[in-house]
């Protein structure tokens, strides 16, 4: 490929971006492939009320692979692409969750495909709000909820017996949402997973900014889905949401020996119908906001996450408002991390009939550092949930209660 058609590959992708790099894009003559990636390795052991047919003990694992081949240019626009591979699946299939373009230079980043929105993936995770999480794996708030229940935190049905079976965590817009998010996770992710254009700004006096434009929370990589009805003529929300819209902003400043880290993000969309007359979805607005202090070794955070009636229907006589809150602390010093956390919920628990449901969580956890990318974790959560879901005597009652303990091998390269 000859320098002509490099520079119009450029200033194509700069073009799309919305953004204008002064003068020429002179690029190198090769990209610099970068490989990197994390694994772990987890046993569970768990006491739980509603554990009926249900094992105290499961061993799972990840693995997950990124490749991100670079550019830059003369005039200093970085460039390239990020995949990351992961076999997580309980089928063993491989599959994506990070697939995009991107382009970032002195007027900020851009990045074009599948990424999670500006709140999640640069405030959160990139610039540290919230309540700190080193104790966890990777970023993953709610990582204990999967252990509760027996589906990865929804409330199932023993077939058996026809009981209750596991913690009330999922359903409701929570449930619902494209990837489906447990109610302890603190990021605004109906957009998550999905493909999107996202804008991020250079940080001017320790002010960030950003935005995405999601099309539609269900449709990634070559899928072209433009119907504005759902798939299926049914009362309950199946959690499409289309042109979804996300802004944020965070801001870092250091006051002395404090270092303060604040967000804050609204979202707004347009919830797909069923194709009844009667059905009316609720269209989706939500927004957070989070902060985060940092002294020495010590950190302390909390956020605030509020969907309102996002989902729901609005023909039935009920409308609950879903929202979180969490708050933690840990302190780290030399290859050891402490921490601990409590986190609070509720939402109507299904947006297609009425119903509530809470939940209070408990944690706490360590890390220690082996070697360079080797850690080792243990972690302790106690879940309190709730549901007004009908009692019977077959059906029993659906609140819940569960101990979990949960030990891990993690590597970073």
């Amino acid at each position: 490929m000859d320098v002509s058609m490099k520079q119009s590959h450029a200033l194509l992708l700069c073009g799309t971006a919305a953004l204008c790099f002064t003068g020429p894009v002179q690029a190198q003559s090769r990209f610099d492939i970068q490989l990197s990636g994390d694994a772990y390795f987890e046993m569970g052991l768990v006491s739980q009320s509603n554990d009926t047919n249900l094992r105290s003990t499961e061993a799972r694992n990840r693995f997950r692979l990124t490749v991100t081949p670079i550019g830059k240019a003369d005039n200093g626009l970085e460039y390239g692409a990020y995949l990351r591979l992961r076999s997580a699946l309980g089928t063993g299939v491989v599959d994506t969750d990070r697939s995009y373009l991107f382009a970032s230079g002195a007027y900020g980043t851009v990045r074009l495909g599948i990424t999670p929105g500006f709140d999640g993936e640069i405030s959160h995770l990139t610039n540290g709000t919230g309540r700190p999480i080193a104790y966890l794996p990777f970023g993953l708030y709610d990582h204990a909820a999967a252990w509760v229940g027996p589906t990865g935190g929804a409330q199932g049905t023993d077939t058996a017996t026809g009981r209750h079976t596991g913690g009330d965590l999922r359903g409701g817009v929570g449930g619902a949402l494209q990837p489906p998010a447990t109610l302890m996770w603190p990021w605004l992710n109906a957009d998550a997973g999905a493909t999107k254009i996202l804008y991020a700004s250079p940080r001017f006096a320790g002010l960030q900014v950003g935005a995405s434009y999601t099309p539609r929370n269900d449709s990634v990589n070559t899928d072209v889905n433009r119907n504005r009805v759902g798939s299926t003529a049914a009362a309950q929300f199946t959690g499409s949401f289309q042109d979804i819209v996300e802004i944020g902003a965070n801001h870092k400043a250091t006051l002395g020996p404090v270092k303060t880290t604040l967000s804050a993000a609204l979202m707004a969309g347009k919830a797909t119908g069923s194709g009844v007359a009667a059905d009316s979805f609720r269209n989706l607005r939500g927004h957070i906001a989070g902060v985060r202090f940092e002294y020495g070794g010590f950190s302390v955070g909390a956020d605030y996450l509020n969907y309102g009636k996002s989902g729901q229907n609005a023909r039935y006589a009920y409308m609950d408002d879903s929202w979180s809150w969490q708050v933690g602390a840990q302190y780290a010093s030399g290859p050891y991390v402490v921490g601990a956390a409590y986190i609070r919920t509720e939402d109507p628990g299904q947006v297609n009939r009425p119903g509530k449901r809470t939940a209070n969580v408990y944690e706490v956890g360590t890390s220690y550092t082996v070697a360079p990318g080797l850690r080792l974790q243990l972690q302790y959560d106690f879940f309190d949930t709730t549901s007004d879901k009908a009692v019977t005597a077959a059906t029993g009652s659906p609140n819940d209660r569960a101990h979990v303990m949960l030990a891990r091998t993690l590597l970073a390269f």
